[in-house]
């Protein structure tokens, strides 16, 4: 990318109202669509997996000493899904508020700069 297209896509960038995708997933919608559905299982999965822990941390709390085996299991398990959660649902946040270059916004747009 020279200097002239990295310009063009900073002013391109800055001028519309949603964040516009980096010209490699740009090029690429499938690639895109892709990240997107991953992205978002995994925020998924990952609240799933530490909600499970978290009930069953919670349901055992009056049995289990904090350091038994299976509680050290379940904290990590907890925590790891938790990190799973944060880090599918920030990149799904992120790639949720892309858009390919030029989509259907920019077609009532393409009127009015006819006319200017």
């Amino acid at each position: 990318m020279n200097a002239t297209a990295t310009s063009n896509y900073i002013g391109e960038a800055m001028r519309s109202t949603a964040a516009l995708a980096p010209p490699s997933l740009a090029d690429n919608p499938g690639l895109l669509a892709w990240n997107l559905f991953v992205m978002t299982a995994a925020f998924c999965l990952g609240l799933m997996m530490a909600g499970r822990q978290g009930r069953r941390l919670w349901a055992a709390r009056n049995i289990d000493h904090p350091l038994d085996p299976v509680s050290v299991y379940r904290t990590i398990i907890f925590l790891a899904g938790c990190a799973i959660a944060s880090r599918g649902g920030a990149e799904a946040v992120s790639l949720w508020s892309w858009r390919l270059g030029r989509c259907c916004h920019d077609r009532a747009h393409r009127g009015t700069e006819a006319l200017a």
